[in-house]
């Protein structure tokens, strides 16, 4: 379909036409609504921080995706025109193709990926990312590093889904400090008791300030191959654009795997943000509060490193 602009509406409309058309996407949302209703919740004791923990099994797949071999191109590359299913559609804009997620973390999900194959990397995106932000309704969009939870490392996209995963993120605007400043925008630091994964928030106004700040945080990450290890996740809200930048250390925790006293478990956005779907029953036992701190804790920089990053970024 290529409509001349994008709305909220037309992703919207778009989106309840391919569950009518594409039955596999239809029965996985329905899996998805199922789970949610035996949604489990924590709050954590020290921590302003609520995590959501559900099953979608149809999660093991992604969860179990050897990276290095999307890296060297040795699997159909799931987001090109050409290995997709005959009943995905997809939405033209720019230089993008907006496709519904056939296996969702939330209602709706969406793929945003790029028409050429080039590998998942934000440098010269990021403004791509901020206008994604008004193109869906009621939803936050998300990048997931090569190395940090991307099931497509070799293939530029992003997602969307519902914005009420942003949730924990909210606090930061009422709790934190800022540290710099670009017209009307500014990057804050939440309060310690704000935060089980610590995160960088760009409060912004203008699509220019935000890069600029965006910029500024991203060279004071530690630096990695081929990019700083980092999840982003931006929304609107108001008449502003917030993003949250959560940077990262190591790709998969140590008690990841498919095998007996190991869990499937391997953060990316929506993990970051507090929301697990579980691949089956043994996670969903685990992941209790002392677990997903404990994955928090390895998978992200550390509280030195944290402090190291936010006095680069202050001068």
């Amino acid at each position: 379909m290529r409509p001349s602009r994008i709305t909220p509406k037309i992703t919207s409309e778009f989106f309840y036409n391919q569950l009518e058309e594409w039955p596999m996407a239809n029965l996985n949302y329905d899996i998805l609504e199922n789970a949610i209703e035996d949604v489990e919740e924590i709050y954590f004791e020290k921590r302003f921080w609520n995590v959501e923990k559900f099953i979608v099994q149809y999660r093991k797949e992604s969860l179990s995706a050897n990276i290095d071999t999307a890296i060297k191109g040795l699997r159909p590359c799931f987001l090109c025109d050409n290995a997709r299913p005959d009943e995905q559609c997809s939405l033209d804009w720019d230089d993008y193709e907006i496709l519904v997620n056939p296996y969702p973390l939330s209602l709706p999900h969406f793929t945003i990926a790029g028409k050429s194959h080039t590998p998942q990397l934000i440098k010269g995106h990021f403004s791509d990312m901020l206008r994604m932000t008004r193109l869906f309704e009621e939803c936050c969009v998300f990048y997931n590093g090569p190395f940090c939870g991307a099931s497509a490392p070799d293939h530029r996209h992003f997602q969307a889904f519902d914005i009420y995963n942003f949730r924990n993120i909210y606090q930061a605007l009422r709790y934190g400090t800022t540290i710099a400043r670009e017209g009307h925008s500014c990057v804050r630091i939440p309060a310690r008791n704000m935060y089980a994964a610590p995160f960088i928030l760009l409060d912004t106004t203008k699509d220019h300030d935000a890069i600029t700040l965006f910029n500024r945080v991203t060279e004071a990450l530690p630096p990695a191959d081929p990019e700083p290890m980092m999840n982003i996740v931006a929304a609107k809200y108001k008449s502003h654009t917030l993003v949250a930048i959560f940077p990262r250390r190591k790709h998969r925790p140590d008690c990841y795997g498919p095998e007996e006293g190991s869990l499937l478990v391997s953060p990316a956005s929506a993990e970051m943000l507090g929301t697990f779907p579980c691949a089956g029953t043994k996670e969903f036992n685990a992941l209790d509060e002392k677990t997903i701190q404990d994955i928090y804790d390895e998978v992200c920089v550390g509280r030195e490193e944290f402090e190291l990053i936010i006095e680069r970024i202050k001068e």
